[in-house]
């Protein structure tokens, strides 16, 4: 059976509407999948309905980017969607996102850089990104890439450069947990520490209430897969995977792919899913 956990739409910054997403995720034979937008699952109930037009099993899913000594991505799955405090606490979060791209927009204007305010915020259907920006950098000819736009002015340390706010990864952690939800670490592999400093990373945050792992990333090496997939199970945590599939026009990856390596997909898939107390659609036979 196929699945991907990690996949986004134009509800942050996918180039896809959520049943758009659904309906590709379909076509390439995805049995369960996650819509994991960040700080936002305002795409959840367009995916819901798609999903159960085409068979896929759906578990509500969202991204949130945190500050521990770097940046840290958490991975939010099967959150119950009325919590109150949950949605205010996402909506804080994309207020933030949107504050923060005003703020690029004027340094990129103060570098003669006409950006207009309400193209870019336009771009975005509930949480804007640098990805938005970038890509009006491009259509007003400022960059020839969404690429060359991060490099040029949008990275870190470049002269658009802006942080954004700090989130902590326990507070992540506690928030998800508070709405229902399963706290997952987005690609360790793509974070800048050595191995043994992943390895305490994991360890702390699974004392603070981590519950999962997504050890299974295109952009893992094999050995780094390995490494994560071993370390989730030593400690009793679960184990994910997804492609972080945003569409063609932002990343290449596509649905699905990476994931064919996952031995035990089966078995952690339906301990994601019975782990999750909010889902969409009924999981497939070989799995229940």
């Amino acid at each position: 059976m196929r699945v991907d956990l990690h996949l986004h739409s134009t509800a942050s910054d996918g180039a896809f509407p959520p049943a758009q997403v659904v309906r590709e995720a379909a076509k390439r034979r995805i049995a369960l999948m996650a819509l994991t937008d960040h700080d936002s699952f305002e795409g959840v109930g367009e995916a819901a309905s798609a999903a159960a037009r085409e068979g896929v099993a759906l578990i509500p899913g969202v991204e949130l980017s945190c500050e521990g000594e770097q940046e840290v991505h958490l991975l939010g799955y099967g959150f119950d969607t009325e919590c109150r405090a949950w949605r205010g606490f996402l909506q804080a979060l994309r207020q933030a996102r949107r504050d923060r791209a005003l703020r690029v927009i004027r340094l990129l204007r103060e570098r003669g850089c006409p950006l207009d305010e309400g193209n870019v915020l336009g771009r975005a259907a509930h949480s804007v990104s640098r990805i938005h920006v970038a890509q009006a950098l491009v259509d007003a000819g400022e960059a020839a890439s969404v690429k060359e736009a991060f490099q040029r002015y949008l990275g870190v340390g470049r002269p658009a450069y802006v942080p954004r706010a700090r989130l902590p990864v326990r507070e992540a952690i506690e928030r998800l947990r508070e709405a229902g939800g399963i706290p997952v670490l987005a690609h360790p592999g793509l974070l800048r520490m050595g191995d043994g400093a992943i390895e305490g990373s994991v360890r702390q945050w699974r004392g603070q209430g981590l519950m999962g792992v997504e050890a299974h990333y295109p952009g893992h090496s094999p050995a780094q897969t390995a490494a994560f997939d071993r370390l989730a199970r030593e400690l009793g945590m679960l184990v994910t995977g997804g492609s972080d599939a945003h569409g063609a026009a932002v990343r290449p990856t596509r649905i699905g792919e990476g994931l064919d390596g996952w031995a035990e997909k089966d078995r952690d898939a339906r301990a994601l899913w019975q782990a999750a107390a909010h889902k969409v659609g009924e999981l497939p036979s070989q799995l229940t």
